[in-house]
């Protein structure tokens, strides 16, 4: 009957045990879970790409006050964050630029992380980080981004520009990409700063038809006598080439 009441005792101290290490296992695993998903990285770096410097010459290189005006502009909105008088999103667009000035990379892709992160829909923050991007050679990441900016903001003419000047001037060769970019980004934004782009394209692969009717429709958004005069010179150019 002691032997008995011992094995039972064994079995139920084992059992509790063993409970407890499952308990201790699954709040581990629940830890790494939870670290993993905050630390994962909102805007991944393309896996074809390599930075080789987050660093670069900024707008106030050599220039000690701007530069002190940009840490001081950094500080003061850091304590402007989660206060409520102006949206985060903002904020960290504007922290990012001060460090755009700085020439400091890293920073910037950092705040534009955060101001992603705060406002998802706002194109500012993707269309930065495709400048960003593009300007430390990571130019697939840099498509992803200014893809983003005109998906969640498609009617902001500058984004669909931006992304229409940076496929042609880095990926050339998708010329069915860039020629749904143009299509894409006139018929969702009506800028018509898109057709010269358009039209420089189309001359630059031979497509001189297209390109003279992109021109035409051009002109008939221009009021200036002189630009006007410019686009009849690159129409009669591009006739002669017929």
């Amino acid at each position: 009957m002691i032997f008995y009441a011992h094995m039972q005792f064994i079995k139920k101290h084992w059992l509790a045990k063993s409970i407890g290490l499952l308990i201790v296992v699954i709040i581990v695993i629940a830890c790494f879970w939870y670290y993993a998903k905050i630390n994962k990285p909102i805007f991944p770096i393309n896996a074809n790409d390599t930075i080789t410097s987050w660093s670069f010459k900024g707008a106030y290189a050599g220039n000690d006050a701007l530069i002190a005006q940009a840490h001081a502009d950094i500080t003061k909105l850091s304590g402007l964050v989660g206060k409520g008088q102006y949206p985060d999103y903002e904020i960290f667009v504007g922290i990012a630029q001060d460090y755009d000035f700085l020439g400091d990379g890293k920073d910037e892709f950092n705040y534009l992380e955060k101001a992603i992160k705060a406002g998802p829909t706002g194109g500012t923050a993707w269309n930065n980080m495709g400048v960003l991007m593009e300007k430390l050679g990571a130019l697939n990441t840099a498509r992803a981004a200014y893809a983003e900016a005109v998906t969640v903001e498609p009617s902001i003419g500058v984004y669909q520009e931006a992304q229409a000047r940076f496929l042609v001037a880095h990926f050339s060769q998708d010329t069915g990409a860039i020629e749904t970019a143009f299509q894409t980004g006139i018929a969702k934004s009506a800028d018509p700063n898109l057709l010269p782009i358009e039209a420089d394209w189309l001359s630059s692969i031979g497509s001189t038809t297209a390109a003279i009717a992109a021109w035409k429709e051009f002109s008939t958004y221009v009021a200036s006598p002189s630009q006007l005069a410019s686009i009849n010179i690159k129409i009669a150019q591009l006739k002669a080439k017929q």
